[in-house]
């Protein structure tokens, strides 16, 4: 689990967390303070894009995603 104090010009605190069970690679980034969260999902495992998909992914979504 991290924590992040800033992402996207937005005010942390974040939480994220991000895994794989070697098929599907998950990351998940949460703002409690507003109660908003994005999950991005892709359907490959380790050893592949997976990493910068989901991180582009929450790049293009975050700001709509999790500002107040």
């Amino acid at each position: 689990m991290g924590r992040d104090q800033g992402f996207q010009g937005l005010e942390g605190p974040f939480l994220s967390h991000v895994g794989s069970n070697g098929y599907w690679r998950a990351l998940v980034i949460t703002r409690p303070a507003n109660r908003s969260a994005l999950l991005t999902v892709v359907n490959c495992g380790d050893g592949c894009l997976s990493a910068e998909v989901n991180r582009a992914t929450l790049d293009a979504l975050a700001v709509e995603a999790l500002s107040d």
